[in-house]
């Protein structure tokens, strides 16, 4: 870290005003990237189930009559969700009765259903739903949802919170080149009139008062010392006079 005692007091102002804003600016990003990650999958699940029991009523009939051509022709409908990649039907005794696979995609379905509800998996939303009629179980629909519209919408707003943060941090950087100056220009003023002090050895010299704060309290300590020895350098002169 020697390269920042190096540096000149209002560049240090000035990068910790920087550092402050990006810390602050990336951990409200990320505060916000996880709710929307939390409420991207609250509202996919929700909507996964209710599609699932649309399904799950309108392949009521062919489970219970047997019907399978009428429930693989129930499951083709799903080729107007663009984000559900396969789906299964299974009857009452947990057998496989029908199957739709999103064209492209090749993946192995589980073979028998497994407790009802819904999980995420490494890349997509899987889901088992009941089907009822009077009551009684007979069958279960499977529901396997791409993550894609998640990552999508991540990366929109990775994009979006990049450029704020670009933007954010050169307004703070012209903004802390002017509001770092009444702390940086009275301690600049009295290192230069320590400066010249010390080349000079001209003792008559004051730093000019800096109000009553911190350094307003150093300044006129050192104008007292500076007074002090200059009546001693005057007394040395009249003494050898």
């Amino acid at each position: 870290m020697k390269w920042l005692q190096n540096l000149p007091i209002h560049q240090k102002l000035t990068l910790v005003i920087l550092l402050i804003c990006s810390v602050v600016l990336l951990l409200a990003c990320g505060v916000l990237a996880a709710y929307q990650v939390f409420d991207f999958r609250r509202a996919m699940v929700n909507d996964t189930k209710v599609l699932a029991d649309v399904l799950a009523k309108n392949t009521q009939a062919a489970l219970a009559f047997q019907d399978q051509r009428a429930a693989q022709q129930t499951l083709l409908a799903l080729q107007a969700e663009p984000a559900v990649i396969a789906a299964r039907l299974y009857d009452e005794r947990a057998n496989r009765f029908a199957d739709y696979i999103r064209e492209g995609r090749h993946m192995e379905l589980p073979s028998e259903p497994s407790l009802d509800g819904a999980r995420f998996e490494a890349d997509s939303l899987v889901i088992f739903r009941p089907i009822f009629l009077n009551d009684r179980r007979i069958g279960t629909i499977y529901l396997q949802t791409s993550l894609d519209g998640m990552y999508e919408r991540l990366s929109v707003f990775v994009g979006v919170a990049v450029l704020a943060l670009v933007g954010s941090v050169l307004v703070a950087l012209a903004l802390s080149s002017w509001l770092q100056r009444p702390i940086s220009q009275p301690i600049l003023a009295l290192a230069n009139t320590a400066r010249f002090i010390a080349r000079d050895k001209d003792y008559t010299v004051r730093v000019p008062t800096q109000g009553h704060n911190e350094i307003g309290l150093l300044t006129g300590a050192i104008n007292q010392l500076l007074a002090s020895i200059e009546e001693r350098d005057t007394a040395l002169r009249m003494t050898n006079e």
